[in-house]
């Protein structure tokens, strides 16, 4: 196993692949699937507000997290734009009934993502420029939209919250699979090489547990947890992944 890299082929025993919203592109290049789908999110930070919850809370339609800063972190919970794309064609089958879903929740687009980006069907050679070189940060814009959405909403749950202003806001591409349920797992087909992709959306509170899990396999101790309900194999085998989730 190995990495090819800017600076030459780092040679190792095993290789994790953790590219978030990259990683399925990584995998076709390669010869492997992966189903894999970019919804577009956004999230924005209020400024200083009435305390109406200690940590964090979640409702049907918003989260929201009291920050040291004493305003409020706040998603929306759903909600976001999916970017129609040749990787989105390739795998819509399986997409299909979490689309159906979401679909209240869901705006779909068309623009230069469908041929470039994380989900275009780009092949390049190990000697040349990769897509990961072109666009090395990947840093969507937030949805003025859906802010606005998220402020009213807020002020319909909580009336004292009504009138909040915005400090920041930011976007970010959540990479979605299937079923709603990461894939942290060896990859059978291809020796020595491991897989940590898929959080929906979750990475932040899973983060810890799901690096010890990926810890463990690579280095073949005893995992923390069981991990058949992460294997990557459900993704390619048939398997029927149950009731659907994206975000």
């Amino acid at each position: 196993a190995g990495v090819i890299t800017e600076q030459g082929i780092v040679r190792t025993q095993a290789v994790l692949c953790a590219g978030g919203a990259w990683s399925s592109l990584l995998f076709r290049r390669h010869g492997l699937r992966l189903p894999q789908a970019g919804v577009r999110s956004t999230s924005f930070a209020t400024t200083q507000a009435p305390q109406v919850t200690d940590g964090g809370l979640s409702l049907p339609d918003v989260t929201i997290r009291r920050r040291l800063d004493g305003g409020y972190t706040v998603g929306l919970g759903g909600r976001g734009t999916v970017d129609l794309s040749l990787q989105g064609l390739l795998y819509a089958r399986q997409f299909l009934p979490t689309a159906r879903k979401r679909r209240q929740g869901l705006t779909f687009a068309v623009g230069r993502s469908f041929f470039h980006g994380p989900e275009g069907l780009a092949n390049w050679s190990l000697d040349s420029v990769s897509p990961f070189e072109r666009q090395r940060i990947l840093d969507p814009a937030a949805d003025p939209r859906l802010v606005q959405e998220g402020l009213a909403t807020l002020g319909q749950h909580y009336p004292e919250l009504k009138g909040l202003k915005v400090a920041h806001a930011w976007g970010g591409l959540i990479d979605s699979t299937p079923d709603g349920i990461p894939v942290i797992s060896p990859v059978d087909a291809v020796p020595g090489l491991y897989l940590s992709t898929g959080y929906t959306g979750h990475g932040f509170g899973i983060g810890p547990g799901a690096g010890r899990l990926a810890a463990d396999l690579v280095a073949g101790d005893p995992p923390i947890v069981d991990p058949h309900p992460f294997r990557y194999s459900r993704m390619v085998d048939g398997t029927d992944l149950g009731a659907p989730g994206m975000m």
